[in-house]
């Protein structure tokens, strides 16, 4: 995660975000342990029949994730 954050810098970008299932407790464990925080949350329908329901996890400040990449090589 600290690789990717590294690279969206270098590209120009300051935040990001990654969506998540909401019923996929280790990986919303995961991102919630590297400091994301829930921004929006959705339910959709899929195929008409299915319904989804997911959240996006942000960073507002991607540096908090790339700093953190230098310990973990």
């Amino acid at each position: 995660m600290g690789l990717m954050a590294a690279a969206l810098i270098d590209r120009g970008f300051a935040g990001g975000s990654v969506w998540v299932l909401r019923n996929n407790a280790g990986a919303r464990h995961f991102y919630e342990a590297l400091g994301a925080e829930i921004v929006v949350e959705r339910e959709e329908f899929w195929n008409n029949e299915t319904k989804i329901a997911d959240l996006a996890y942000g960073w507002p400040d991607l540096s908090v994730l790339s700093s953190s990449s230098e310990t973990h090589l």
